[in-house]
């Protein structure tokens, strides 16, 4: 007696990869995700991914959620995905980002199976100490004089 096919369930997370090619030209690699994640300062950012993706956007954002300024080069095959991030600039000390791959047209992302995957936000944290941004005002007393 045939049941039929089984219902796999939902598709199994993505177990995503980041590589870090850091500015004095080491390499750090996170496979595993969380608030604690701190690496040094870095130039490039690889995310991987072992399937391919259909229709994903993948952005590096900085504290404020904005894009930060990049070169980017995406490679995807049937073996799997790869986004390379080679910034303008290092990433800043002390401060937060966020690799987020959510779609680019539809409200979810593919792989070529045709699984439906919720977009993802990669966060760590750069190494040191938050320098003040250029341009920004010290936050010294004014004495008003009369």
């Amino acid at each position: 007696m045939d049941a039929g096919p089984v219902d796999a369930g939902p598709p199994a997370p993505l177990a995503f990869r980041l590589e870090f090619t850091l500015s004095d030209g080491g390499v750090a690699v996170f496979d595993e995700f969380d608030a604690g994640v701190v690496v040094e300062p870095a130039r490039v950012v690889e995310l991987s991914a072992p399937v391919a993706l259909e229709g994903a956007r993948v952005r590096l954002l900085d504290w404020t959620d904005s894009v930060v300024p990049s070169d980017d080069v995406l490679e995807t095959s049937d073996a799997g995905f790869r986004y390379r991030i080679e910034l303008v600039q290092p990433l800043k000390p002390g401060r937060s980002y966020a690799v987020l791959v959510d779609s680019e047209s539809a409200d979810r992302v593919t792989d070529l199976l045709g699984r439906d995957f919720d977009e993802w936000r990669l966060a760590f944290r750069v190494a040191g100490e938050v320098q003040p941004e250029p341009g920004q005002a010290s936050k010294k007393s004014k004495k008003i004089r009369r």
